[in-house]
């Protein structure tokens, strides 16, 4: 095989692995984004709370402080639980996007006229329903 060939089989994967790295941008700002709502929304009830003079150290039993700090602290431990979860699911995904993609390269490099063949009769198949669909 010569570089040509390496280099053409080898585009699927690299544009498989630049996929997988937006889907893992696009989790991530999804991810941080949620995450900033949160802390604007706690941020302007603590804001709201202390306006009402109901601060941390001077707070009574059943006051809403002591309250609105642990559901604070329990948001952040959740979106952090979150942002971990999807780090290791787009990680996974990635990986798996990138084999599927390694050895569909494989095979087009080793099997190119089957390949081609494939991939005709597979676009003349969705061209026909396409077609169908506006009749």
């Amino acid at each position: 095989m010569n570089d040509d060939q390496t280099s053409a089989s080898g585009r699927p994967a690299n544009q498989a692995g630049t996929a997988a790295d937006k889907i893992t941008s696009a989790v991530g700002r999804a991810v941080d984004s949620a995450l900033q709502m949160t802390n604007t929304a706690l941020n302007k009830a603590s804001a709201a709370l202390d306006q009402a003079g109901i601060g941390a150290t001077n707070a009574a039993p059943g006051d809403a402080r002591p309250t609105l700090d642990t559901v604070t602290a329990s948001a952040q431990r959740l979106a952090a639980q979150g942002r971990a979860a999807a780090a290791q699911a787009q990680e996974q995904a990635s990986q798996k996007l990138r084999a599927y993609a390694d050895k569909t390269s494989a095979y087009v490099a080793e099997k190119p006229l089957q390949s081609v063949a494939i991939a005709a009769g597979l676009g003349a198949a969705l061209a026909w329903l396409l077609g169908r669909g506006r009749k």
